[in-house]
C-alpha cells in the first residue's frame, strides 16, 4: 500500500516537473519572439523617424532658397517639399498615437499634429480679413517664437498657430476653389517692412523653425531605453497601441468620418494643398509596412504579422484580407478628396475605408485581448 503510494507520487512530481518544464519553454519561446518583434518595431520606427527628418530638412532647405530670392520656381520647390514631407509623416503614422506615457510623440503631436480649422486666427481670410496674428499688428505688434507659441491653442483648441498644418496654410493660402489648392502667390509675400505680406513672410519663417524645434525634441535614444526596458507583453502592448489608434481614431475617424459626416473643408486633413488622397495612399502604405515590414528583406526581421500567424492564424488570415481589400479600395480613388466626399460614388469608396479601418482596428483589439492585453 506504501508502496502504490509512493509510485503514485513519484509518478505526480514526475508529470508536475514535465509539465513545468513544457510551460518554462512555451513562456522562453514567447519572450524570444517578442524580443525580437521589439527589436524590428525599433528598426523600423528610426528608418521611418529618418525619411520624416529628410524631408523637413529638405523643405527647410527650399524655404531658406525662397526666403532668399522669393521667384516662382523657388515657391514651386517649396510647395513640393512639403506634400513630401506630409506624405512621410503619414506614413509615420502607427508609431505616433501609442497609449503610454513614453511615447516620445505625444508632446510633438500637440505643437506640430494638429489640424488647422480656424484659418482665420493665423492670416486673413474671406470671414475674416483683419483679426488673424499676420494682419492684426496692433494686438501682435512683434512677431516672435515666444509670441507664436504663446498664442498656439490660446483660448480654444481650435487656436492652432503652429506645426505641419499651419504651414500649410501660409504656403497655399486659403482654399477658396473647388477646382484645385489654396492660390497664394510668391508676391503675397515682402522682404521687409511691417506690411501684411511681411508679416507673412516672418511668420511663416518662424513656424518653420518651431516645427524644426518640435522634431528635434523627439528624443528616440531614450524612448528606445524605456521600450527595451518594457516586459516583453507589454512592449507588444505599446505596439498594438499605437496600431490600433492610429487605424482607428487617426485613419478612420479623423481622416475619413468626420469630414465624411460633415462635408465642411476644415474637417479635410490637408485642406490648402489638397494633399489628402496622397495622404490617404500613403496611410494605407504604412498600414502594409508596420504589419509586414515592407521596409526590410524578410530576412532581416521579424514582423506583426509574423507574431500573429504564430499565437492566432485565424485572425492573421482575417487581418491579411481586410489589407488587401483596403489596397484595392484605396486605389479606386480617382477625385480630389474635397470633391469625392461630395460626389456619391466616391462617397462610397470613403465609407468602404472607413469600414475596412473599423474592421482592421477590431481584428487587432481581438488579438490583444486574446493575448490578456486590454490597455489599447
Amino acid at each position: 500500500m506504501y508502496l502504490n503510494k509512493f509510485i503514485r507520487l513519484l509518478i505526480f512530481f514526475s508529470f508536475t516537473i514535465v509539465l513545468l518544464s513544457a510551460c518554462k519553454k512555451k513562456e522562453s519561446q514567447d519572450t524570444m519572439e517578442l524580443k525580437m518583434l521589439a527589436n524590428s518595431y525599433a528598426k523600423q520606427l528610426d528608418v521611418s523617424m529618418s525619411d520624416f527628418r529628410s524631408k523637413t530638412q529638405s523643405l527647410d532647405t527650399k524655404l531658406d532658397w525662397f526666403y532668399d530670392n522669393m521667384i516662382g520656381v523657388n515657391y514651386q520647390y517649396v510647395k513640393d517639399s512639403w506634400i513630401e514631407m506630409h506624405n512621410e509623416y503619414s506614413e509615420m503614422g502607427p508609431f505616433l498615437y501609442a497609449n503610454a506615457s513614453i511615447n516620445p510623440f505625444i508632446s510633438f503631436n500637440n505643437s506640430a499634429g494638429l489640424l488647422v480649422t480656424n484659418p482665420s486666427y493665423i492670416d486673413q481670410t474671406l470671414a475674416d480679413a483683419t483679426s488673424g496674428i499676420i494682419p492684426n499688428s496692433t494686438a501682435y505688434p512683434d512677431l516672435t517664437s515666444t509670441v507664436l507659441a504663446n498664442a498656439h491653442l490660446s483660448g480654444s483648441n481650435e487656436n492652432v498657430a503652429l506645426g505641419i498644418y499651419a504651414l500649410e496654410f501660409i504656403i497655399w493660402g486659403e482654399d477658396n476653389n473647388s477646382a484645385g489648392p489654396g492660390a497664394r502667390i510668391p508676391f503675397d509675400y515682402e522682404n521687409f517692412g511691417t506690411s501684411t505680406k511681411a508679416r507673412r513672410k516672418e511668420y511663416l519663417r518662424l513656424v518653420d523653425y518651431a516645427f524644426e524645434w518640435d522634431l528635434a525634441d523627439v528624443d528616440l535614444d531614450a524612448f528606445k531605453t524605456n521600450f527595451y526596458n518594457l516586459d516583453p507583453e507589454k512592449s507588444l502592448e505599446y505596439m498594438l497601441s499605437g496600431f490600433y489608434r492610429f487605424v482607428k481614431n487617426d485613419f478612420a475617424h479623423k481622416t475619413i468620418k468626420q469630414p465624411y459626416d460633415n462635408p465642411d473643408q476644415k474637417y479635410e486633413e490637408s485642406q490648402f494643398a489638397d494633399n489628402t488622397v496622397s495622404s490617404i495612399e500613403h496611410k494605407i502604405l504604412s498600414v502594409r509596412n508596420f504589419l509586414y515590414g515592407d521596409l526590410f528583406d524578410s530576412s532581416n526581421g521579424y514582423f506583426l504579422m509574423d507574431y500573429i500567424k504564430l499565437k492566432e492564424p485565424e485572425l492573421h488570415a482575417e487581418i491579411d484580407g481586410l489589407v488587401v481589400e483596403l489596397e484595392n479600395t484605396g486605389n479606386l480613388l480617382t477625385l480630389s478628396f474635397d470633391n469625392g466626399i461630395n460626389t456619391p460614388s466616391e462617397r462610397s469608396k470613403y465609407l468602404s475605408l472607413y469600414n475596412i479601418l473599423i474592421e482592421l482596428s477590431d481584428a487587432i483589439s481581438q488579438f490583444a485581448s486574446s493575448q490578456g492585453l486590454t490597455n489599447l
